[in-house]
């Protein structure tokens, strides 16, 4: 069938190109990956091939296709309060560091969204509503349409503590059965935008940088480029959440281990 090949020299091209937007290095053993996120648009386009494709994506006009080619081949597996450990130790930050009012929090790959509504939740539950606001960011703007919808499946809200879903949550009806709502107070507490991590970030100092699941998809020097901004996106004292299969030893020497996973600026 259509798209489900893709030779060497389309695939180095298609590699080269995402790499080039994305900062992620598609391997050669993604290739099945990539057809299985891409065939479907050669379908819809009416491209016979890759090769075409690539040339559809090259089109100087066809900045909505080269974003759509970036989304489809970006990872976005999540779900609330996922590592719940983590937002455990967030409550003790709060309480030892940030007793006066709440912290700058940055969600800094933020996917379809519910890592940065958990964020707020537990904002939410040690500073009550306040003047605060949780910044959240992903590269894929289809993630952040996704997010910015707040309507998510109630197997990704399992980890949703039960007095957290009657506070923050909407049970959905009709054909939204199975499907749980960001409220509205909860939904105005996060700020989405699009943001590449290989860029120097320009939205303000952030207290604490969750930036989990993230660096596992770069090379060495795409991590030390992305944990340098995430360094000067910080004030003196600052802490950074990656994923539990994650670690800065041997890459980056300007954050200490303070907890699994977590990191305070040297």
């Amino acid at each position: 069938m259509i798209g489900d090949f893709i030779s060497d020299q389309e695939f180095t091209c298609i590699a080269d190109f995402f790499k080039a937007e994305s900062g992620i290095h598609l391997r050669d053993h993604k290739k099945n990956l990539v057809c299985g996120r891409l065939n479907q648009r050669l379908r819809i386009l009416g491209l016979s091939s890759y090769g075409e494709y690539i040339e559809y994506l090259n089109v100087p006009n066809n900045k909505g296709e080269r974003n759509m080619c970036i989304d489809l081949l970006t990872t976005n597996e999540t779900y609330f309060f996922r590592e719940c450990k983590h937002f455990e130790k967030l409550a003790e930050l709060f309480t030892k560091y940030y007793q006066k009012s709440a912290p700058d929090i940055w969600c800094a790959a933020c996917s379809s969204g519910e890592e940065a509504y958990t964020l707020a939740m537990c904002t939410q539950e040690h500073y009550g509503h306040g003047n605060w606001v949780v910044r959240a960011s992903d590269i894929s703007e289809r993630m952040l349409d996704l997010a910015k919808k707040a309507i998510y499946s109630v197997h990704r809200a399992k980890n949703i503590p039960n007095e957290y879903l009657r506070k923050y949550c909407l049970n959905g009806v009709g054909e939204k059965t199975g499907y749980i709502m960001v409220n509205d107070e909860l939904y105005h507490k996060v700020n989405f935008f699009k943001n590449n991590l290989l860029v120097p970030y320009i939205g303000g100092k952030a207290d604490i940088i969750f930036l989990r699941n993230a660096l596992i998809y770069f090379e060495k020097d795409e991590k030390v480029k992305i944990l340098e901004n995430i360094y000067r996106a910080m004030p003196k004292q600052g802490f950074l959440f990656l994923g539990h299969s994650e670690s800065l030893n041997g890459v980056y020497d300007k954050f200490e281990s303070i907890a699994p996973a977590v990191y305070a600026k040297c």
